[in-house]
Parts: C-alpha cells; structure tokens; sequence
C-alpha cells in the first residue's frame, strides 16, 4: 500500500494512525505500507530530513520516503501521473509480486481498504 501526503494535508495528518494499525496488525501476513511525501507544510518539495521527522512525529513504523520533483523543477511528482496533487492523500494498493496496481482512491476508505487486502492475504 502506497499513500501519499503532504505536510500542508490535514486529511494525510489524520491518516497516518489508520495506516499504522493497519501496517502493524497484517504486516506478520506480507502488507508492507509505504507514505510518500511530496510537499512539506509551505508547499515546498519533501525532503529526507521531513520524512524523518514525519514518522518520528507520528510515531511510525512503516516505512515514509520522499517523493521527489523531477530534475525540471516543474513540481511533477513520481506518482503525479496515477493523481491530482491536490487531491490527497492517494492510496495506492499494489500486488507486488505481479507489480499490478489493484485499486487506487483518493481519500481514506478504511473498510474498503481492508477488505481488499484481507482477501489478497
């Protein structure tokens, strides 16, 4: 699972315990959980340095990396292209054996979500 946020996003903010449980009760079964950062909370590009700060502030164990902005400067994010940048956060599962993505929402659906990784594990 693949969630973007952002430090601006008070919806990613809010995520984040949800995404921990879920990373800490199916982990033993093979879910990994994966918070990609693109912007900090002035909009500017994510660092390493926010990154670490992020899963120390939030108390996580999952793993948090940065999203980066192309070399161009133009903000375009890695994962830009599977959403609206201002529409976060993005959840993204993905089978990684076959490296399918298997359903991508906007927002958090916690039942939705779980359902569809309980019958994938």
């Amino acid at each position: 699972l693949i969630s973007t946020s952002a430090g601006w996003c008070t919806a990613c903010i809010e995520e984040q315990p949800a995404l921990e449980a879920l990373y800490n009760s199916r982990n033993e079964k093979g879910l990994e959980v994966m918070v990609a950062l693109f912007q900090d909370a002035t909009y500017m590009p994510a660092t390493p340095m926010l990154a670490q700060q992020w899963k120390e502030q939030y108390g996580l164990n999952l793993t948090v990396v940065v999203d980066p902005a192309a070399p161009t400067g133009d903000l375009e994010f890695a994962l830009s292209p599977y959403y609206n940048t201002d529409l976060t956060p993005m959840n993204m599962l993905i089978d990684l054996e076959s490296m399918t993505i298997l359903e991508v929402t906007l927002g958090w659906d916690e039942n939705r979500m779980t359902s569809i990784i309980d019958a994938m594990l």
